[in-house]
């Protein structure tokens, strides 16, 4: 819980507009429900049987080939799939010519395309030039998914029913196109990266499927056990906690965020980037209050290699030049198990 005037204070924390941040220290192994491997495997399968009651959703992808300008060397496709309710989720594939090697992009609530996203472009040109295919990704309904009537997630809560979760929404696209990915190469590595509601995206689908190898999420979430007002910190947003899906109380009873956190870091390696001059989402101060325990925890109880760090080079909600590189440093030279 946020404390203002009194309390705990760490590494003199300020939020992006100076404020004094200070929280309680989260004691995590009486926050999480993940005690041990075999309580891992379980949550996780709740949380499938939670977003998928039925199975995969009815649909096929349709795939077509395109050039992108700034990536025509790399032979290209549009991935579309249709979901109930008409929601259609297009995604990019671009092939480097290898076959070790897949790293996966989710962009957040941005009305531009990702394939418009210039550091997204910069990363994914980085991965091809080593050999590494890439997809990109976008959340429902903005970018390339944007949708003729729909144009909110919280819109999306009416589709819920006892054999439907809209949080299939979220999850589906990533999951054909990587069993699409899959049945054509076999990659021994397989990484997933996102920003903002991407980065939040890529905490739970890591969380679901234990083939990434490597995840990254660049302000992403944030523990319910650490919590914030905006204005205190001096953020520009109206709410620190985004959209329906992103607080989904039946989706969080399951797993929060800690134990998602843990699953996404269970035998492999997961890092999750704040942002310093941040005035959207979650100021770095916040992660003092549970990130040395978390990692320990994580090392001990799922063999994971988690860390949260501190992104000081970029100057507003972004993927910046410093978290590119940590992230492609990691995957090519990192742990995977």
């Amino acid at each position: 819980m946020l404390l203002i005037a009194a309390g705990f204070y760490f590494g003199g924390g300020e939020g992006s507009a100076g404020h004094r941040i200070s929280v309680d220290p989260v004691d995590v192994s009486a926050s999480v429900k993940i005690t041990n491997h075999g309580a891992a495997d379980e949550t996780r399968t709740q949380l499938l049987d939670f977003i998928w009651p039925q199975g995969k959703l009815p649909g096929e992808m349709t795939i077509r080939d395109m050039k992108h300008p700034s990536l025509a060397a790399y032979p290209a496709q549009m991935w579309t799939v249709t979901m109930p309710h008409g929601v259609v989720s297009r995604s990019f594939f671009f092939d480097s010519g290898g076959s070790d090697c897949l790293f996966l992009w989710h962009d957040g609530h941005y009305r531009r395309p990702v394939t418009e996203a210039p550091a997204a472009l910069e990363l994914s040109a980085r991965m091809l030039r080593d050999g590494c295919d890439v997809l990109l990704l976008s959340m429902p309904l903005y970018g390339v998914n944007a949708d003729p009537v729909l144009s909110d997630h919280d819109e999306l809560a009416q589709f819920e029913s006892p054999t439907f979760s809209p949080i299939a929404y979220f999850m589906e696209p990533a999951a054909q196109a990587l069993d699409e990915a899959l049945a054509r190469k076999p990659y021994s590595r397989v990484g997933m990266g996102g920003l903002s509601g991407g980065g939040w995206s890529t905490v739970l689908f890591a969380a679901l499927d234990q083939r990434i190898t490597h995840m990254y999420s660049v302000a992403g979430s944030m523990p319910f056990e650490v919590d914030i007002d905006p204005d205190v910190a001096g953020l520009i947003t109206s709410s620190a906690r985004g959209d329906y899906e992103q607080s989904y109380a039946p989706l969080y009873d399951i797993a929060g965020y800690l134990d998602l956190y843990l699953l996404g870091a269970q035998n492999r390696s997961a890092k999750h980037i704040y942002i310093s001059a941040d005035q959207c989402c979650f100021p770095p101060e916040l992660m003092a209050a549970f990130a040395p325990e978390l990692e320990t925890y994580a090392a001990d109880v799922v063999g994971g290699y988690l860390s949260f760090l501190r992104d000081s080079a970029a100057t507003q909600h972004e993927l910046s030049g410093w978290a590119i590189d940590v992230i492609t440093n990691d995957f090519f030279d990192g742990p995977s198990s």
